[in-house]
């Protein structure tokens, strides 16, 4: 980490850093793009299959999503003057707590 000679982390693997290492990174000034925000190709390609769609779509949405995830995960952590990761928990959980609000308990 301490080697590292770039001014963007953009995270291919699923938390391929500690806390700790992201958060040296940032202090040094490098942007540390999180792992389940633009590492999600997967993950909606995945839901565009099972709904049918094909290649298109799925490129389609998948730049669509990861575009306006990074942006709003950048405009609030700069806003609220915390790290990326933050940022991106935050936003990630507030959609989390709003779909569960839409799931019927039994």
């Amino acid at each position: 980490m301490h080697r590292l000679k770039t001014k963007i982390v953009a995270q291919g693997a699923n938390i391929p850093a500690s806390m700790q290492a992201e958060a040296a990174l940032e202090e040094r000034g490098v942007l540390v793009l999180p792992d389940f925000i633009v590492n999600a190709g997967g993950v909606i390609c995945g839901a565009v299959e099972y709904l049918g769609s094909g290649e298109y779509q799925a490129m389609s949405l998948i730049t669509e999503k990861i575009t306006a995830n990074t942006r709003a995960m950048l405009e609030t952590a700069k806003a609220e003057g915390i790290g990326t990761r933050q940022a991106a928990l935050n936003m990630t959980q507030e959609r989390v707590r709003k779909a569960m609000g839409y799931r019927k308990s039994y």
